[in-house]
Formats: structure tokens, C-alpha cells, sequence
């Protein structure tokens, strides 16, 4: 049931305008959203696409009091660029996070935990190959699923991360024992020579 207040703002709006605020609304909740995952995982904010927002922001309302249809679609255009923006800030901190991961765990067997790391690390690198492509930005289908096929790789990596760690300590604690093992068998030798 409508109040009052939504039936007037309903019967102000044909039904093309909703559509438009709707596309708008939309894609400024999928932006929004993407700063956001920005925001986690990353320590800094990446700001040419918070500034598209607010650009977005300030045409929709001259859009709303004007109703000038360039206002319009540039909003759309600015809440577009920070999608764009923000997945693209998103698919090279990605890229650097697995680098890190890599890295971080190249002392144990990865395979253990995710049994598809050569699967993974293929797609990784390919993924590499295609972001340094500077064609590859301008087809929006596959920068999309390029970064939606990173995030999918980086909650897999993220999710082995304990087990992987108690892998690493393990294999630690097992150094230190053999290390120690090895110093008293040399002290024992030297003992006995000197006895």
C-alpha cells in the first residue's frame, strides 16, 4: 500500500523517466559497490572513481531539476567510467595479491590445499598477458569477466590461506627439529673424540 507521499512522487514520473532512474540507480549501486570491495581490500581508496561518483552525482540532481536529458546521460557516462575505473583498480590488486601469495607460499606444496594451482596459475597467467594488452580495456564483456574470474581465483586462494599457514608452520617446526638433530648428532661426535 502507497502512502500519500509515494503516490504523488509516483504519478510525477512517466514511466520512461523511471526506467532512466532506475538504469541509473543500478549502475550507481554497482559502482558503489565496487568501491566498497576497493575499499577492503585495499589500504588506500582509489579516488579517479570515487570522483566519477560524484560527478554522477552532480548531474543526476541538475538532471532531476532540469530535467536535461545531457544531464542524464551524463551521469549514466560518469557512473560508467567508475565501474570501469574501479575493476580495473580491482584486476591489478588482484594481479598483486596472487603475486604476493605466490611468493609468500612458494616454500610448500600449494597443491595440497587447492589441487587445480596449475589450472589456477595458467589462468593467472594469462590473465597477465591479456591486462598488459592495451585493447583488452576497451571490450567491456571480457574486462568484466577478467575481473570477475580474478575475484573467483582470490576468494580461492584466500579461503586455503589457514591451511596453508599451518602447512608453513609445520614445515618449520620440522627445519628447527632437524636443525637441532644435526647440532647434538656433531656435538655427540666431538664428545666422543674428546673423551
Amino acid at each position: 500500500m502507497l502512502n500519500a507521499r509515494e503516490k504523488k512522487l509516483q504519478a510525477m514520473y512517466s514511466e520512461q523517466e523511471k526506467d532512466k532512474f532506475k538504469k541509473f540507480a543500478d549502475l550507481f549501486t554497482e559502482a558503489e559497490s565496487l568501491e566498497k570491495e576497493l575499499e577492503i581490500e585495499s589500504a588506500s581508496y582509489f579516488q579517479p572513481s570515487i570522483n566519477e561518483l560524484r560527478y554522477a552525482g552532480k548531474h543526476i540532481s541538475i538532471y532531476l531539476v532540469n530535467q536535461e536529458d545531457s544531464a542524464y546521460d551524463k551521469a549514466i557516462s560518469h557512473t560508467l567510467r567508475a565501474i570501469y575505473d574501479a575493476r580495473d583498480m580491482l584486476i591489478l590488486l588482484y594481479l598483486e595479491k596472487i603475486n604476493n601469495f605466490e611468493k609468500l607460499y612458494k616454500s610448500i606444496s600449494i597443491t595440497n590445499c587447492i589441487t587445480n594451482w596449475a589450472q589456477v596459475r595458467t589462468k593467472v597467467n594469462k590473465i597477465k598477458k591479456l591486462s598488459s594488452n592495451p585493447e583488452f580495456k576497451n571490450n567491456r564483456k571480457e574486462f568484466d569477466e577478467t575481473y570477475n574470474e580474478l575475484k573467483d581465483i582470490w576468494d580461492l586462494l584466500e579461503a586455503a590461506v589457514p591451511e596453508l599457514d599451518k602447512q608453513q608452520n609445520s614445515n618449520k617446526k620440522n627445519l628447527v627439529i632437524t636443525i637441532i638433530s644435526i647440532i647434538v648428532a656433531i656435538l655427540s661426535v666431538v664428545i666422543a673424540v674428546l673423551k
